[in-house]
């Protein structure tokens, strides 16, 4: 494997373990939120953390979408 390979996979292994952590984070968040509202249920996490998936998604098409605009540009 190169440096390079090598380089790309400790990025991918980085990025998974605070895509974890973000997730266990804002998980605890929602629970704190749900048992403050007396709705620590299975559906009130459910909707809190659909709505930290939705918010993860959005954000990360926006940034790919700069990257690949940015991309772009610099190859002009």
């Amino acid at each position: 494997m190169s440096d390079y390979e090598h380089e790309i996979e400790a990025m991918e292994t980085k990025r998974n373990v605070q895509v974890c952590a973000y997730i266990h984070e804002f998980r605890e968040i929602c629970w704190k939120k749900c048992d403050e509202q007396g709705t620590a249920t299975e559906k009130c996490l459910s909707d809190c953390m659909d709505r930290f998936m939705e918010t993860i998604t959005f954000v990360s098409e926006h940034i790919a979408d700069a990257l690949d605009k940015q991309g772009a540009a610099d190859l002009m």
